[in-house]
C-alpha cells in the first residue's frame, strides 16, 4: 500500500472517520480505500446490515469490492452514491491532492470541522444539517 492510498473508515462511532447516524450503520460498518490514482475499493467490517454495492440491477455484497464512480452503496438500509459518499469525505477530511500542490493544514482547523452534514431530525428521519426535513419539514 502506498502512501498515497487513503483509507476511510465509515461508521456511527466517533473514532470513524465519516461518521454516518442513521441507526442501521454499525459503529465500524465499512472501509473505503482510495488509491492515489483515484481507484477505489469498499468492503465491510462485519457490520450487522451489511454493505453492497449497487450497480445497475445487481446488489453485490463488499467484501473487497471496487467502485465505479457511478455506483451507489446500500450500509443497512442508508443508501448513497459514491459521487456523495466522495463529496461528504471531502467536506469532511482534509482533500488529498498530489504532492506538489497540496496546502499546509492547520491541525486545529480540521479538528473543528464537523464529521459529517447528515443529522437525525426531531422526527428521526436523517436529513443534512442546514435543510428542511424531507419528511416532516421541519
Amino acid at each position: 500500500m502506498s502512501s498515497e492510498t487513503q483509507i476511510v473508515r465509515i461508521g456511527r462511532g466517533q473514532g470513524c472517520d465519516l461518521v454516518l447516524t442513521h441507526a442501521s450503520v454499525s459503529r465500524r460498518h465499512a472501509e473505503l480505500t482510495i488509491d492515489a490514482d483515484g481507484a477505489m475499493s469498499i468492503h465491510d467490517l462485519g457490520s450487522a446490515g451489511g454493505t453492497f454495492v449497487l450497480r445497475g440491477r445487481k446488489e453485490i455484497p463488499a467484501t473487497r469490492t471496487e467502485l465505479e464512480r457511478t455506483d451507489r452503496l446500500r450500509l443497512g438500509d442508508y443508501e448513497i452514491s459514491v459521487e456523495d459518499l466522495i463529496d461528504l469525505i471531502d467536506q469532511t477530511q482534509p482533500v488529498r491532492a498530489p504532492a506538489a500542490s497540496r496546502p499546509q493544514e492547520k491541525t486545529s482547523d480540521t479538528a473543528e470541522k464537523p464529521k459529517t452534514r447528515m443529522i437525525r431530525c426531531v422526527c428521526g428521519t436523517i436529513k443534512e444539517r442546514g435543510k428542511p426535513c424531507p419528511h416532516c419539514g421541519a
